[in-house]
């Protein structure tokens, strides 16, 4: 995958903290509405959960990701490597 040029990420950055600002305001909005703010923020988190799982079923490479991940070997670290990570000592001949 080649990389995403550097005003295009700043772009993403940008819309990202504007998405995260209207959250805020809009679970604010929503528990006004219902008189319970922690309503409001269910409501908010379950249709985001909704829009990433549309996302799962609409992209490809969401879904091939989500495959990727079930095929991870639990006895490897993060760096692929077997037992944790611990290395074992090497033997001197």
């Amino acid at each position: 995958m080649r990389p995403l040029p550097a005003p295009a990420a700043l772009a993403m950055v940008v819309l990202g903290g504007v998405a995260a600002a209207a959250q805020g305001a809009i679970n604010a909005e929503l528990g006004e509405r219902a008189g319970n703010p922690v309503l409001g923020a269910v409501v908010n988190n379950l249709g985001g959960s909704l829009l990433v799982a549309i996302g799962l079923l609409a992209v490809p490479s969401m879904r091939a990701g989500l495959a990727e991940g079930h095929r991870v070997d639990p006895a490897e670290d993060d760096h692929g490597q077997r037992g944790g990570g611990r290395q074992r000592p090497h033997s001197r001949q």
